[in-house]
């Protein structure tokens, strides 16, 4: 079910989509926010069809717990 699923945000100046490569880039700091995680990263790269996520820069992360499955 989609509801169920995480939303992605993501925050910054600049995103290039490249859509024929399914590939996100940003060359100037973003902040993601994902399932309760918050990143902030001075550069960063998605690459969807390896599956890749890589940031550049300095970066900071907060990664909140999984609460326990019933």
């Amino acid at each position: 079910e989609l509801s169920a699923s995480p939303r992605l945000r993501m925050d910054g100046d600049f995103l290039h989509a490249f859509l024929d490569r399914e590939l996100l880039r940003s060359h100037l700091p973003m902040r993601l926010r994902y399932a309760g995680g918050d990143i902030q990263a001075r550069s960063f790269e998605y690459d969807h069809l390896n599956g890749r996520l890589s940031f550049g820069g300095r970066s900071h992360a907060r990664l909140d717990p999984r609460s326990p499955r019933p």
